[in-house]
This record gives C-alpha cells, structure tokens and sequence, in this order.
C-alpha cells in the first residue's frame, strides 16, 4: 500500500467518527461575525455551515500560541478565530488583485469561493497545542515516506499542512461535510456562486501552495494561502502580538492597496506582487516577524514550558498510558484529543497527574546555560556549532541534525551530572527563515506587469539574518531549578568536548553565580 493511501485511510476513519452525527443545515443569511483584531467579516450561507461543523468547531479548543499562555496570560486565543479571520484577509487580497488585474479573477465566481474555502480549512489538520505537538508528531517516518513518495507535493509541506490537504481530499470530508452542504443550496438557489462548481481537490492544493489544476498562470491563488506573505502570516503575527500584549505595528491595509499580480519571467508563473509604494509594509511584516520570534515563540519561559510538556509524552511514551482512548503510537491520534482533554488531571497514572500539575503550576525548568554567537568563545566555535546543527548558516540547519545534536547533549550531560536524562535539556529553537520569504516575494518596479524584483533586491535582508544570528537568536540548556549549576558545568564540559568553547556570558544570561565561573577558569 502506498503511504499515501495510509494517510488517507487513517483520516477517512477519523472524520467519520467526527462527522457522522452531523447534518448541516440550511443557514437563511449570511452572516457577519466580529473579529477582535480585523473587525467584521462577512461569512457566506455555504461557509457558515462548515464553520459550524465539528471540523472547525474543535478548533476552538485548540491554543494559537500553545503553552505562551504560561509567560503572556492573555495568549489564550484559538486557532478558530485565526481561521475565520483569514478568509476576511483573503476577501481584500483577491478585491486588490480584481480591481488591479480584472483579467485574472472576478467577485462571485467559484475560484475566488475555493480561496475563501482554502482559507477557512487552512488549519484544519491542526492537532492539540498547535505547534507544539507538531514538534513531536512531524518526527514519524510516516512524514518522511510519503515526501519521499511525492517529492513534488509535500516536499515543502509542514505536517499539520499535509494532514489539513489529506482532510480536504478525503472521501468523508466530500461525502459527511461538502456534499450535504452544496445540495442544500444547490436547488434552493445560488448563495455566492454554483457551489457544484467548487473543487475540494484544488482547495487542498492551494493549502500546499499549489496552484489550481497545476495552472502556473494561477499560483498567485495559491500564494493567497501559502506563500511569503500569505493570508496566515499577516495574521498570526498581528493576532499574536495584539493577545500576548506586544506592539506590532503594521499597516496592512496599506498592503490591500498596493498588492496585485505580476508575471515571473524567470518562471512563467502569475506571482503576487506589491507596488514599490508597499515595501515598507513588507518590511514591517518581516521586522514583526523577528520580534514576535524573539519575544513570544523563542521566549525562554515559553520555550521552558514546551520542553516540559514534552516531558509528558516522553513520560505517555515509557509507561505506555493512555488519553482519551489514545497512545499516541500514530500521528492521526493526535487529531483526536484537544488542549483541555491534555489538562484533564483525572488520568489514571498517578505520575502522567503530577507531570500534567507540574505545568499546570508553571512548575518550569530553568536555564543553565544559554548558547548564543556572543556567548561563544570565539567565531570558530560558531561554525563548529552550525556545522553540529547541519548547516553553514543559522537558516540552513535542519530538524534531523537539530534532534540528533540535541539528543547526543542531552544524553551526555545528564551522565557527566548524573541526573535523569527527562529533566535536562538541550533545546534549540527553529529559526524563523527570512532569506526565503524576501527572495519569493515580488515588488513592481514600474506598472508594466513584469517588470518585478525580489523584496531582497530593494531591502538588505542578509542583515536581518545576520543580525538575528548574532543579537536575539538563542539555544538554551535547561534542567530542574535546583540543579541548574550542576548542569551548567556538565553542559559546559560536553560543549568543551566537542570543540565548542564558551565565555562567561553564556552563565551570566542563566543568572549563574560568579564562583561557578570562576571554577571552570572563565574568569580570567
């Protein structure tokens, strides 16, 4: 069997548990729902229906920002209301590029509804705790097989992105969800468009970022959904900022004016593009980018909080227990439990209960050490790092040497301090990529259409990078609190063995005391 097929057999069985009790029904109005961030947005008869359906309903019990809620209180928002904000941006993308290119698409047709829809479903395959648990589900072999089965399709893909497009093109989503949907305004009238018109298939693609029907007169419709400035992106950094408290500052609607669609000589394809007047929203976009990155996701406490959660699964994982009727042996388990169901302290293994208190509590680990280009040594220390890491440059290292480096640590540090390898970590966050995002995105330089230039042509991203390498990107050890200096030395010692030479900085950033420093001979 294909592993494709695997992956399609596993979600159709999921979805008709999920599905089977629910039947739509038919919604008189369109209906306008508040947004906290963006205002109104307008939903239509056909989209109402999916959003109340159990798909996007369980969305609700799902955190955007995973454990920051631990660090910012207020982070307690959903990956529902991200999802319904993001067809109210793609509604202006695509009455931006109507009214600019009035050949490429027009208001009421089915591919401007498949937009709206790639937009409502993006997150679908999302599992509890977002990100989080992609972490630890994105390392089945499963993943890896079926890139290696269709290179051209899911070679780029995240694994929640790969689960939403398995959803999407399932027989249960079309059989239990669209169809009953689409007959019940099929003969009763036209709602938006001629739903019977409207290709799950090609929404799925276009969640991939793939371009309907592979036209690559059509990949700005995809770009739409996935690309460098995608519906997802322009949301999340200003929905995340604005409910963990930081000020992001971006003028997007500025960005609706300026944004259309250009031909990419170099590959034939229909690209969006922004005027040159819409650069500096772009570079809000990225410098919001390396913010939110440096202040909410890579935040020590938040990435302290992770590291703990993930003591719980590793903890599911050798005692063989279960939540919800799940071992967590496969990726599609993670679909069937929620953030709340995580929490529930009512689980019968007494150790799992106090694992689960101990986050609940903000029982956290503390840093021992923190591993930064201004904490080393030296700039051969650096490279010897990155290499370790699996790459030249701080966006190049990949996730198979991060966990293989990562592990090797871990493992010998807790020997050297003789402490339970579950309490140590050697954790390093995944850079945020900005060289990719300013190489794809386009900029006009004139009104005739082609006449595009990368965002990196006009703005000088390399420094951003560099910047980011040296001033805010950080990789951290942490431990239980009351074994931080125990740790630290141990790390130290392990670092030093593999020709990776620390300053003192890297224990003065933990808020170690001075006499360790002096131990280990950095002081002078």
């Amino acid at each position: 069997m294909k592993v494709s097929e695997t992956f399609s057999e596993n979600i159709d069985k999921w979805l008709e548990e999920l599905l089977c009790k629910y039947k739509p029904i038919e919604i008189k109005d369109d209906k306008v729902i508040r947004d906290a961030v963006y205002g109104f947005n307008l939903f239509y008869k056909h989209e109402v229906n999916i959003i109340d359906s159990p798909l996007l309903q369980r969305l609700r019990g799902i955190f955007q920002t995973a454990l920051a809620l631990y660090t910012y209180p207020s982070a307690v928002h959903s990956r529902f209301e991200h999802s319904l904000s993001c067809v109210g941006l793609s509604e202006k993308i695509l009455q931006s590029i109507a009214a600019k290119n009035r050949d490429k698409i027009k208001n009421g047709t089915h591919t401007w509804a498949e937009v709206r829809m790639a937009a409502l479903l993006h997150d679908a395959g999302h599992c509890a705790l977002s990100h989080a648990t992609e972490k630890i589900y994105g390392r089945f072999q499963i993943f890896e097989d079926l890139k290696k089965e269709d290179r051209k399709t899911f070679n780029d893909a995240q694994p929640h992105e790969i689960i939403t497009y398995f959803i999407v093109k399932s027989k249960n989503f079309k059989k239990c969800l669209w169809d009953p949907i689409k007959d019940l305004y099929t003969s009763k009238g036209i709602p938006f468009c001629n739903l019977s018109e409207i290709s799950p298939d090609r929404i799925a693609n276009m969640i991939l970022g793939i371009p309907p029907e592979n036209n690559p007169e059509l990949k700005f419709l995809a770009q739409i959904i996935n690309g460098p400035f995608d519906v997802d992106k322009l949301d999340y950094l200003k929905r995340d900022g604005y409910f963990t408290g930081l000020q992001t500052a971006m003028d997007i609607d500025r960005l609706f004016i300026t944004v259309g669609v250009s031909r990419n000589k170099e590959t034939s394809e229909y690209v969006l593009s922004t005027d040159l007047s819409g650069v500096t929203v772009l570079e809000q976009v990225l410098f919001n980018k390396m913010l939110i990155f440096a202040s909410v996701y890579h935040h020590h406490k938040v990435r302290s909080a992770f590291l703990r959660f993930l003591s719980v699964f590793e903890l599911l994982k050798k005692e063989r227990t279960q939540i919800k009727g799940c071992d967590f042996s496969s990726p599609f388990h993670f679909l069937r439990i929620d953030d709340y169901e995580i929490f529930n302290s009512l689980h019968t293994n007494l150790r799992l209960n106090e694992a689960i208190q101990q986050l609940k509590h903000r029982e956290l680990f503390r840093r021992a050490l923190i591993i930064s280009r201004d904490t080393l040594k030296d700039e051969d220390s650096w490279r010897t790092l990155l290499r370790k890491l699996g790459g030249k440059g701080l966006e190049e290292i990949n996730i198979k040497d991060i966990d293989e480096f990562s592990a090797y640590v871990r493992k010998e540090v807790a020997k050297r301090a003789q402490e339970n390898e579950m309490n140590i970590h050697f954790d390093v966050p995944e850079p945020p990529r900005f060289t990719k995002a300013a190489k794809e995105t386009k900029v006009r330089r004139s009104k005739i259409d082609d006449d595009i230039i990368s965002l990196d042509d006009v703005y000088p991203t390399k420094g951003w990078v560099s910047g980011y390498a040296m001033y805010r990107y950080r990789i951290y050890v942490f431990c239980l609190p009351s074994k931080h200096e125990k740790v630290a030395k141990a790390a130290y010692e392990v670092l030093l063995a593999n020709n990776i030479r620390l300053n003192p900085k890297a224990f003065h950033y933990a808020k170690q005391e001075e006499s360790l420093i002096v131990e280990l001979g950095l002081h002078k």
